[in-house]
């Protein structure tokens, strides 16, 4: 197997090891396992490793659906359409008074 096919293997066992809910840990994919195990030079088994840990942390980030840029604070889905829907009341009923 090719250095680049070690990283692609490598990415897309990444991902799937996110989505099937494997932690954080490259080690304990066996397809990683089994890669690191035919490539004896060190550089590329953190080639494969890093591919790894970028494609689960991809996986994981994909997963995130609204962050505030001012904040950081994470907004669930429909809330800011319900919060302009209560401003807009909110306004509506300060002009009837």
């Amino acid at each position: 197997m090719t250095a680049a096919s070690k990283i692609l293997v490598a990415k897309a066992a990444g991902t799937v090891a996110f989505k099937v809910g494997m932690k954080r840990v490259p080690a304990f994919d066996r397809d990683v396992e089994m890669i690191l195990r035919e490539t004896p030079d060190a550089k590329q088994r953190i080639e494969v490793l890093t591919a790894w840990t970028r494609a689960w942390d991809a996986a994981n980030l994909a997963t995130v659906e609204a962050v505030t840029p001012f904040s950081g604070c994470y907004i669930p889905p429909g809330y800011l359409e319900s919060a302009m829907a209560m401003g807009e009341w909110i306004e509506k009923q300060q002009n009837i008074i």
